[in-house]
């Protein structure tokens, strides 16, 4: 893994509500073109054993699915291995989905919260999710503010039987907090400022 950087392999998963599409990357430890049962391939874990990506990936969808609304969709994700600085970024797998959040709350347009966890290396991760629900008032939410949908996501990030990574390439290993705000860029887009 190259430090503060996305190589050599993460996921692009693409989502969107009634508002916009998005986009997230995800940082993983390297991929592995086995024949996995998801057809996408496998990541090696923190393990150093192989995890069928399409099950990982589909597992993070799982526990994000509570985080979102039911206006957002997740869509397709993809892939993409790049292993050195001077390789060409190259999808190497995708597939489509169809799976929407469940959240019953509602949300204000152009709400980002950011999860952050600190890593194994000591850096931060952080995980950006566009138009969900967050605290009353924008408030930060601590470790022990989190409910069980929250842990269930925090507890998925840290497995070791996962290859999530920060930039750092350490692993993701404790929650630190949770902030929110109003994204300007999209503000701007939706046209409410």
């Amino acid at each position: 893994m190259t430090e503060y950087s996305l190589r050599p392999a993460w996921i692009k998963l693409l989502y969107h509500d009634s508002h916009s599409p998005h986009v997230a990357n995800l940082p993983v430890l390297n991929w592995n073109a086995s024949d996995a049962a998801g057809g996408s391939g496998s990541f090696v874990n923190h393990e150093d054993t192989l995890i069928d990506a399409d099950a990982m990936i589909l597992g993070y969808i799982d526990v994000l699915q509570p985080i979102f609304t039911a206006d957002s969709h997740f869509d397709s994700y993809v892939i993409y291995l790049q292993p050195t600085a001077d390789d060409i970024p190259t999808p190497v797998a995708a597939k489509a989905i169809a799976q929407a959040g469940t959240n019953v709350a509602t949300y204000i347009p152009a709400t980002q919260s950011t999860w952050t966890l600190r890593t194994t290396l000591g850096h931060f991760a952080k995980y950006v999710f566009l138009n969900v629900p967050v605290a009353p008032g924008f408030a930060k939410t601590y470790p022990s503010d989190l409910n069980a949908d929250g842990l269930a996501l925090v507890a998925y990030l840290t497995d070791v039987n996962n290859a999530f990574v920060g930039r750092d390439g350490g692993r993701p290993s404790s929650f630190v907090s949770a902030t929110a705000t109003l994204n300007e860029k999209l503000r701007r887009i939706y046209r409410t400022v």
